[in-house]
């Protein structure tokens, strides 16, 4: 622990504080007012108003703290007054200063703290206006300003118990060498009022003005001769002062007592500003009031900059409010603590205040199950995975079942909200009802896999009579006929590849497409999809060529599927590209895979279209590829069965000059 240094002007600001005849009197309100509007302003659970003599550091106005002094020796506001500015300590328990600080280790358990220092008339640093938490906190530029203000606010009561100090010892002394002293420190006090940038105005006790400073002056561009003699509210006060305020102030100075407000006024000019007036009664030694003294700062930028602040919250908050998505915010302990309409229809939850008064939330009557109805324990559910470490949850679905047996499907994201200033780590979810959308995809796919499994057998028997007529087996047909059959045989065969292509689509959706994988050398499942699929790229007028030496790469796959894959990449390349061009089929390692690429020289695919090129159904010219032939499946079978093998698969284009379509395999033995 570091004990704070003593100032270069100890003696002498140890004669100032003394002269304040401030140390160990009663609470007074005025200090303890601007402690509570420290406490409320910076959202800490201890405000205080600190002096610090010579062994000790004593407070005028406590705020959430029991003790009324501490040793001088463990003070953070000792190290405080040695500092012009705002002294700021983010986090205690990491400065080598006060890590090992009874106030850190122990109670109040200091961990944050900033102390803005209280000066005399005189300059001496003499004590703090400080706030400390017990988290660690930063304090911006702008707060700093804020903590600035106030302890100026707090300087202005200390110099005004010293001038009522002074105005008591005039009236008591009978040595007329000290009267002279104490009318000599008087007139000082009053000309530091004088040189203050803020407002100073001093009313008789009827609350005429007596006198007014140039900083009064500078702010309303009144004069003392112009204001001398008036009140100041009829003269300052206009059409958006609030009544109310008015009111309150009137009432206050009638009953003879100061008041703190902040309300609108307007300058000579006429133009409106924002004013913070702080007013104590001036009272003769006899505690009789003979005045007023009013500091007056002018806050409008920091008034306009909260009514800012206001319309963007409420901005936000109508936003969210009305977002179509359902969100929620759960604090760090897992209590909800934010939930839009969305969210409160779709969960059943109502809102309600807590004794505390802040808002909650009524508890759910649901629980909670997978998609197949069985219980998910609270370690898999988002915010426990969140809580984890995990950075985002996407798309989590499960079930809430209520107690009748309703329940919805819901697909849920959510993300980690940083520790603020403001508040904890807070967790947000988006939550959508996918209840109807998965229904809806049920009855797609059944109906899918009905008509298919319906169309498939009288296909079969189409295909084959009309494979048997091509051929000439039940005699020669005319020329015309065999034309007829010929297109009635090819249709036949697209509506084949059709019927399994949905089939396979729906048993990959489903889960229900077992793969029967092997480890197997990749070369020769390359060359049999070439000799297989070269038959259909010469109707095109194309070549398949393979372009790869056998490095003795080993690959986990199903053959078949895997020969799938490689029928819809080459049949796509072949119907592409133009006569006479080359499909080019290379497989290359790459950092622990195997790429295979097929390239081709056609037209490439539309940028457009790149996001939906593995999408079912998706096609990027539909007439174009209506004249071509294709279900607009393959792709999207092919992404899933590449993928359940292990795999990834994407491509290359450039819009007239080909596409170069890869699926990438992990090797399962080291290349020979």
């Amino acid at each position: 622990m570091q004990k704070p240094p003593l100032p270069d002007n100890e003696t002498q600001r140890l004669q100032a504080l003394q002269q304040l005849a401030v140390l160990d009197t009663e609470a007074e309100e005025r200090f303890d007012r601007l402690t509570r509007l420290a406490r409320r302003l910076f959202d800490v659970p201890i405000a205080l108003i600190t002096l610090v003599d010579a062994d000790r550091q004593w407070f005028k106005s406590r705020q959430g703290l029991d003790a009324c002094e501490t040793g001088r020796d463990i003070s953070f506001c000792g190290h405080a007054i040695l500092q012009p500015d705002v002294f700021v300590v983010p986090d205690a328990s990491k400065d080598d200063r006060f890590a090992d600080n009874p106030l850190v280790t122990g109670a109040p358990h200091i961990r944050f703290y900033a102390g803005a220092p209280l000066r005399t008339a005189s300059g001496y640093r003499i004590g703090t206006l400080c706030v400390i938490d017990r988290r660690p906190r930063v304090l911006d530029q702008e707060a700093q300003h804020a903590l600035r203000d106030l302890a100026d606010c707090v300087e202005r009561e200390l110099n005004t118990l010293l001038e009522e100090y002074l105005r008591r010892a005039l009236d008591s002394s009978e040595d007329p060498q000290q009267k002279l002293t104490v009318q000599q420190l008087l007139a000082r006090l009053l000309q530091v009022l004088s040189q203050t940038t803020n407002g100073v105005v001093i009313t008789d006790r009827d609350g005429y003005v007596a006198w007014v400073n140039d900083g009064f002056t500078r702010i309303t561009g009144y004069s003392l001769a112009e204001l001398q003699g008036r009140k100041p509210g009829a003269v300052l006060q206009g059409p958006d002062t609030d009544p109310n305020t008015v009111k309150q102030i009137s009432l206050a100075l009638a009953g003879g007592a100061g008041f703190d407000a902040d309300l609108i006024n307007y300058t000579k000019e006429g133009t409106p500003y924002w004013i913070r007036i702080q007013c104590n009664p001036l009272l003769d030694s006899s505690g009789t009031i003979e005045g007023f003294l009013a500091i007056e700062s002018d806050v409008t930028e920091e008034v306009t900059l909260k009514q800012q602040l206001r319309q963007q919250k409420n901005f936000l908050e109508n936003i969210f409010q009305s977002n179509i998505t359902a969100i929620t915010v759960l604090s760090d302990d897992g209590r909800l603590i934010k939930v839009n309409r969305g969210a409160a229809a779709i969960l059943g939850l109502e809102e309600q205040q807590l004794e505390d008064g802040s808002i909650g939330y009524s508890d759910p009557i649901w629980h909670i199950t997978d998609l197949q109805g069985l219980p998910i324990s609270p370690e898999q559910l988002p915010f426990s995975q969140l809580k984890a470490g995990k950075e985002s949850v996407i798309d989590y679905r499960h079930n809430i079942v209520w107690p009748n047996g309703n329940f919805r499907t819901l697909s849920i994201n959510g993300a980690v909200v940083p520790n603020t200033e403001e508040s904890g780590t807070q967790y947000v979810f988006s939550i959508r009802d996918i209840t109807e959308q998965l229904r809806v995809e049920q009855l797609k796919s059944d109906f899918v896999a009905t008509v298919s499994h319906e169309l498939r057998t009288p296909l079969t028997s189409i295909h084959g009579v009309l494979a048997i007529l091509s051929a000439g087996k039940l005699g020669q047909l005319s020329e015309k006929a065999e034309r007829m059959i010929g297109i009635a045989y090819e249709n036949s065969e697209r509506l084949g590849v059709l019927i399994n292509d949905l089939l396979d689509m729906e048993k990959l959706a489903a889960g229900k497409m077992s793969l029967d994988i092997q480890q197997q050398p990749l070369l020769p499942l390359l060359a049999l999809a070439v000799r297989d699929n070269q038959g259909y790229a010469v109707r095109y007028g194309v070549r398949l060529v393979l372009d790869a030496a056998d490095h003795g790469y080993q690959v986990a796959v199903d053959a078949n599927r895997l020969q799938q894959v490689l029928a819809n990449l080459l049949s796509n390349a072949a119907k592409f590209s133009p006569k006479g061009a080359e499909v080019l089929i290379t497989a290359h390692r790459k950092d622990g895979v195997v790429r295979v690429s097929v390239q081709d020289h056609g037209p490439g695919i539309p940028a457009a279209f790149h996001d939906r090129i593995f999408q079912r159904f998706a096609q990027a010219d539909a007439s174009n590829t209506r004249q071509k032939g294709g279900t607009g499946l393959g792709l999207a079978i092919s992404r899933e069965l590449v993928e359940q093998m292990g795999g990834s698969i994407g491509f290359d284009s450039i819009e007239s000059k080909g596409t170069t379509f890869w699926f990438e395999l992990p090797l399962s033995a080291s290349p020979t």
